[in-house]
Order: structure tokens, then sequence, then C-alpha cells
């Protein structure tokens, strides 16, 4: 069964959204139409799949994977919590209360005067039909990000517009330093997406964010090959070892492309990187290990044409 996270990004472009004050600000201090907004989501199917049964799937109010544990899709995104006239703090500057959301394809509006928020508009549809990067992802890796999600939502579940100042700074939302672009990213370098192999600096932009989606996703597809020689690759444990040994080895775009990856294996990546780093050779260095630790290092190598 195959699994997807995607990323999306809404450029909340003034033809498909009401125009305020707020939105224009933001279009002055970042050169975009108004303010964009990164969020992923997790889905069986891909969806360029969904959107052939359906073309308006992501109109679909998911039930909450805290709330209801067998369900196991949904839209989710880190955003502030506070209602934007909010007296704690200026929203354009200032560390305010964060909160992750479900049911992220839809805008949340905090409303400090019912302290709830209010999740009745829609995104734009150019943000599901031409904004998406799709990413098949194991199924170890898929519930390992489910679960971290899950475990997000649950810490901020109790926040409100009306919630008084919290203290996890992994919570507290800044429009330049810990956004909903971060956010995601940070999701998706918990299972191993690379994001920057060719990029030194992070991108905390939405619409500069999905300038690399290109790249996201090529390097995506190596990861699938390569389990195709070794499924060990495609574990977390796998995936951060290919991502730190692509970093060291590679570039640009073009060595990738040019690299002979027949033969690989997950023991034959970390061969390497201890040869390089540490100048011992891994076999001789297990020779007379216990079997427990010699396990850290699978030696499945299937070699394709």
């Amino acid at each position: 069964m195959p699994f997807f996270v995607s990323i999306y990004t809404d450029p909340f472009i003034f033809d498909n959204y009401p125009f305020t004050d707020y939105t224009n600000i933001l279009s002055i201090l970042f050169g975009v139409r108004g303010a964009t907004h990164t969020f992923i989501s997790l889905t069986l199917k891909s969806p360029y799949e969904l959107s052939k049964e359906n073309e308006r799937w992501y109109e679909k109010n998911y039930s909450s994977i805290i709330e209801n544990e067998e369900n196991i899709e949904g839209f989710f995104g880190f955003g502030t919590a506070e209602d934007k006239n909010t007296d704690k703090g200026d929203i354009l500057f200032d560390y305010l209360n964060g909160k992750v959301y479900e049911n992220n394809q839809f805008i949340s509006n905090a409303s400090y005067l019912h302290n709830t928020y209010i999740t009745d508009i829609i995104r734009g549809d150019n943000v599901f039909q031409n904004g998406v990067c799709q990413l098949e992802i194991s199924e170890e890796r898929y519930y390992y990000l489910l679960n971290i999600i899950r475990k997000e939502l649950l810490d901020t579940y109790s926040i409100t517009p009306r919630s008084d100042t919290i203290s996890n700074p992994k919570y507290q939302y800044h429009l330049t330093d810990n956004n909903c672009t971060q956010w995601v990213q940070r999701m998706l370098n918990e299972i191993g997406v690379e994001q920057y192999l060719f990029h030194i600096d992070y991108v905390t932009i939405p619409e500069k964010y999905a300038g690399l989606y290109q790249y996201i996703y090529y390097t995506n597809e190596i990861i699938k090959k390569l389990g195709l020689i070794d499924n060990h690759l495609l574990t977390v444990e796998g995936v951060n070892t290919v991502k730190f040994w692509m970093r060291v080895n590679f570039y640009n775009l073009h060595d990738i492309k040019s690299h002979n990856f027949k033969d690989l294996s997950l023991f034959k990546i970390k061969s390497m990187l201890v040869q390089e780093f540490f100048g011992y050779d891994l076999v001789e260095m297990l020779k007379g290990c216990d079997d427990e630790y010699i396990a850290l290092f699978p030696l499945q190598t299937v070699s394709i044409s």
C-alpha cells in the first residue's frame, strides 16, 4: 500500500480572499501578494489520484486523529493561535502563542470574542491544483510522522485565543523565526526528507520554500529507487543515513544524476561514512562484536541491473 506526505503552499492571492490591511502589510514586507502559508497532508492515495476520483477531494473534513485513532489521514499545519487584534504583542514582530491545526486545508481564524477558531473558508483551488509536492514514503515513515503530529496536536489542543502565554518555545509562533514553513520543515526532517541538499540556508517564506519542491521531489524519488536495492534504506534510520551520505558526497543535481547507485545498501553506505570520517573498515570493526550491536548494521545487499 502506498503512503503519501504532500506539501502545499497557499499564496493567499487576493482574487480568492478578502483584501485586508493585514495581508497588504505582509505583501509589502515580503514582496508577495498577501500572507502565505505552508502545510502538509497525509493520505493513502496521492493528491493526483484523489483528484481523478473527485476534483474537490480536499474539501473533505477529516475526523480528528487524536479523537479518532482509526483515522490516519488529514491536513496539518502550524500557525498563530492569537486573534490578529491580540494585546499580547505585535503579530508581525513578536513571539505569540502557536497552535498545530487539523483540517488545515481550511483557513483557521481566531476569534477572541468567542474564544474559538472559525474554519469555514477553504483555501483557493490553485493551492491544491498547482502548489503541491507529493512524496511517496514508506509505511514506517508515514506512521512515525503521524505519531509526531498527533503528539503536537495534543500538546496544543487546549490553546485558545484567550490562553495565557505558553512557555514551550517550540509552540511560540513567530512570523519569521518559528512559522508554518519551519514547522513543515521540522516535520519532514523527522522522517529524513531531504529539503536542502543544494541550499544551505533555510527558507522561511512559504512561496520561496515552494521553489525547492522540484529538488525535494527528485531526492525523494532517489530514495524510493534505493529502496529497491535494500529495503532498509526506506526506514527512518535508513533515509536519514542516506541523506547525510548525499550531503557529504554530492554538490549539485548533475552529481546525483551521474552517480551509479548499483549495489548500494544501508550497510555499504554506513561503511563508506565510517571509512571517510574515522578511517575504519566497518566489516573488520564488527568482528567479535555481539549480535545486538551487529544488528544495528543490516547487511542485506541486493544487486539490480
